[in-house]
């Protein structure tokens, strides 16, 4: 498996507190043309190495990214599966001026001979009103994941347990335990092509999976290696 969550150009400051390394303390606005094409080689070189591929990304890039994606599947990987997942988190990014965004995009893309590992069934509407169809053994979750106390994931927020202050974002250790279980057996091999604060592979490990892991910022770099990483 390979995951990646990259920047979301969105004119978020990377260790803004070291500037003079080269690329770490600028701003990731790099340009929309450049941006995108540099999630384009990602999707190719990715989709040449593994069996299934992930990508985290913020929802106004999700036309150009697909788009560019369909482009690959019809010209290098037409047998690939493509399944977009939608995270629903709790705290939302705060907004007065408009609805705020309370989602992300998950992007899987798979290798025709990967089968997904399926999560535990949870309760079904039919369990919970006694209809005599449901079945005994629960449902299957779907792609929608925001289902309270079994699938419920919210964003790390600033006092959560697991932060690390000396990044701006970090993907919560309970969605990546999701992404983990159900797309690499015990002992698969999972490259995080994002390091940043290693959640990734602290998850991995825990769980008895391989992980490696590319980051450009050394500062980053250097924390990951005072937690043993």
């Amino acid at each position: 498996m390979i995951f990646a969550d990259p920047p979301d150009n969105i004119g978020l400051a990377y260790d803004s507190d070291d500037p003079s390394e080269a690329f770490t303390g600028a701003r990731d606005d790099i340009g929309l043309g450049s941006y995108y094409m540099k999630l384009e080689l990602l999707m190719f070189y990715a989709l040449a190495k593994c069996k299934v591929f992930w990508l985290s990304y913020y929802w106004e890039h999700d036309i150009e990214i697909k788009g560019r994606l369909r482009a690959l599947l019809v010209s290098r990987f037409p047998v690939h599966n493509v399944k977009t997942f939608i995270w629903r988190y709790t705290f939302g990014q705060h907004q007065t001026k408009d609805f705020g965004s309370g989602f992300r995009y998950l992007l899987r893309v798979s290798a025709p001979d990967w089968k997904p590992v399926i999560l535990q069934r949870i309760t079904s509407e039919r369990q919970k009103i006694g209809d005599s169809r449901a079945n005994p053994l629960g449902r299957v979750p779907d792609d929608v994941w925001d289902i309270p106390i079994i699938l419920d994931v919210p964003r790390v927020v600033g006092n959560a347990k697991e932060r690390r202050p000396w990044h701006p974002t970090q993907h919560p250790e309970a969605l990546m335990e999701r992404i983990i279980m159900s797309s690499v057996l015990p002992g698969g091999s999972i490259l995080d092509c994002f390091l940043g604060t290693g959640t990734t592979m602290r998850v991995a490990l825990r769980m008895d999976r391989e992980c490696d892991g590319c980051e450009v910022n050394s500062r980053y770099v250097s924390k990951l290696k005072e937690e043993g990483l």
